[in-house]
């Protein structure tokens, strides 16, 4: 009982430190706490979407292409805006040059008689830019157009068929009408998801793990570097305290600051952004504690096998830097070779934001197993801590 009481002193101690070493730094805790304030709200308040790409559509004289903007508009609305309806390459292409359009689509001079020929029109699409993104979705944007431009030059074929019937006394079926054979079918998208949500709740929850992560690996990579930088290790190793105990000690402090930055990050997600919570919040907590607990561990590791704060500095944008671009912030993971993929599973960013996700926007409790795994990595990390950490403070021979 007696040595039971004094490991839960020297944890004490170990928090006590950590705290008043933290909150001496205002400047630092106020990074800490408002730096994801910030970046929140930038992120929220700035993010305007994907534009819808800016077209000019050149309808050649005699193409029997009617040429008002209203009947192509209407048709490409959403993603493609049909700004100009011009009657020469010449003008599009001005336009173009200019960065008043984003691509021009050039209709046949003579589609009606190709068609009539038996043969496949063309729609010449040109843009210019560098960017393959744009290159994507100007060819998204191309095949919406070239859909409209296709079905007006259909109806008009089965509108000169109808009349022509018509005045043979012979007058076609309802099926062979002409808006119905130049659109058939009609699509109707329906999202079963229990929530709809926008682009910035579905990232603002993935910048909260991320967050959380960052803070964690960040103050437990300096803190155990410091102390070594202090000489505090040699302290410590002549101290009848013993490495978990030191490293539970950080581990709390570390949880309690990551505790609070959290709270602050889901009160302004939930209150300002309106991000709804679904799911049980109990789950949420065990997320936010499974995650700060890897991130701890994670920063511990690097604070104990770095030899200078450069290589920590380094080492934790690295994390940082790897968490974004391999845990499905920046690029769907799915789009990664299947290696790529499972390396990236044991990112704790990865686990926790697919965990917030069901949590948070579909009312689920999540995949039990990535609960498991996260608890995992924390653990593997915390035991790894512990081993770098004992042999730091090792007796000198």
């Amino acid at each position: 009982m007696r040595g039971l009481l004094a490991a839960v002193l020297r944890v004490l101690a170990v928090l006590g430190k950590e705290l008043l070493e933290t909150f001496r730094r205002p400047w630092a805790v106020a990074t800490i706490v408002l730096g994801p304030f910030v970046v929140l709200v930038v992120f929220g308040l700035g993010y305007l979407g994907q534009p819808a790409i800016r077209a000019s559509l050149v309808i050649p004289e005699g193409s029997g292409l009617p040429t008002d903007i209203a009947t192509y508009r209407d048709a490409a609305a959403g993603s493609v805006d049909i700004v100009a309806i011009d009657a020469t390459d010449a003008t599009a292409r001005d336009r173009l040059r200019e960065g008043d359009v984003d691509l021009i689509v050039i209709a046949p001079a003579d589609g009606q008689a190709t068609l009539e020929a038996g043969e496949q029109a063309v729609l010449r699409v040109e843009y210019d830019s560098i960017d393959p993104y744009v290159g994507f979705l100007v060819g998204t944007a191309a095949d919406r157009i070239s859909s409209v431009v296709n079905r007006e030059l259909i109806r008009r074929a089965a509108s000169e068929a109808e009349e022509a019937a018509a005045a043979a006394a012979s007058p076609l079926p309802p099926r062979y009408d002409a808006d119905l054979v130049a659109a058939p079918t009609r699509a109707e998208v329906r999202d079963l998801a229990p929530t709809a949500p926008t682009i910035t709740w579905f990232y603002g929850i993935a910048v909260l793990a991320l967050v959380v992560q960052h803070v964690a690996v960040t103050l437990g990579a300096l803190s155990i570097f410091r102390d070594g930088r202090r000489g505090l290790v040699e302290l410590f190793r002549l101290s009848p305290i013993r490495s978990g105990e030191l490293l539970i000690g950080k581990y709390l402090a570390i949880g309690l600051v990551s505790g609070v930055v959290s709270a602050a990050l889901i009160v302004l997600l939930v209150g300002a952004f309106r991000v709804p919570v679904l799911g049980d919040p109990a789950a949420v907590v065990l997320v936010i504690g499974l995650l700060t607990a890897a991130g701890t561990g994670l920063g511990l590791l690097i604070g104990l096998i770095s030899e200078s704060e450069r290589q920590v500095v380094q080492a934790t944008l690295l994390v940082l830097l790897t968490s974004v671009f391999f845990g499905g912030l920046a690029v769907n993971l799915l789009l990664f070779a299947w290696p790529i993929q499972r390396a990236a599973a044991f990112l704790p960013i990865t686990q926790a934001t697919r965990i917030f996700n069901d949590v948070l926007l579909r009312g689920e409790q999540g995949d039990p197993l990535r609960y498991a795994l996260l608890g995992a990595i924390a653990l593997a990390l915390f035991l790894a801590s512990v081993i770098a950490l004992r042999r730091k403070l090792a007796p000198i021979r």
